[in-house]
């Protein structure tokens, strides 16, 4: 058993579809990982986890949304990262990033932590060329300036495609790069 807790920051929600990080965030849940799986939809509900199929994962769901097209504002994102922070039990934490639009949140809790004297370590999983998204054009700018501020606060940066080096600036300055494709675990697939 591994001792410590993942906040999986996410494209969708842990239901919505099987995606790599609900793969991945399900593999660290086996190892004996507590895993919040924050939900990006927003809710009108107080911060609540609900268990989900998969031992030791958890799906939050947030009173606010990350989204730029609903916005995050600062005072809401700091009183959302003191919630989500009271759930934690195990150190260190991982915080694990999917998309850009998750910054002003994740600021808050590594500052939070920080001022705690708390563990934490920050993986920026970059799975899509963002700005390519019909529906984020408008929001490019903000986009590539959090992309670029993950990178900059994380310790690891995780690409999914050598051609994201390419289109998203800064990747390759990073100074903990790895590449780990997108793959399909065929055991979880394997209808029985």
């Amino acid at each position: 058993m591994i001792n410590g807790t993942v906040i999986c920051f996410p494209i969708v929600g842990y239901n919505t579809i099987r995606q790599r990080s609900q793969q991945m965030m399900s593999i660290l849940g086996k190892y004996g990982i507590t895993v919040y799986h924050v939900n990006p939809h927003l809710t009108k509900q107080v911060l609540i986890a609900v268990s989900t199929t998969d031992t030791n994962v958890l799906e939050v769901f947030l009173p606010v949304s990350p989204y730029p097209t609903r916005g995050m504002n600062p005072i809401n994102a700091a009183s959302v990262a003191e919630m989500l922070c009271k759930y934690i039990h195990g150190y260190p934490v991982v915080l694990w990033v999917n998309a850009p639009y998750w910054y002003d949140l994740v600021l808050h809790i590594v500052t939070y932590l920080g001022s705690a004297g708390k563990e934490y370590k920050l993986v920026y999983d970059v799975m899509d060329a963002f700005q390519h998204f019909d529906d984020l054009k408008q929001y490019h700018d903000i986009l590539i300036k959090n992309h670029n501020n993950l990178l900059s606060i994380a310790d690891l940066c995780i690409y999914t495609a050598n051609q994201l080096k390419d289109v998203l600036p800064n990747i390759n300055k990073h100074r903990q790069l790895l590449h780990i494709p997108n793959g399909v675990n065929i055991e979880e697939w394997n209808v029985r």
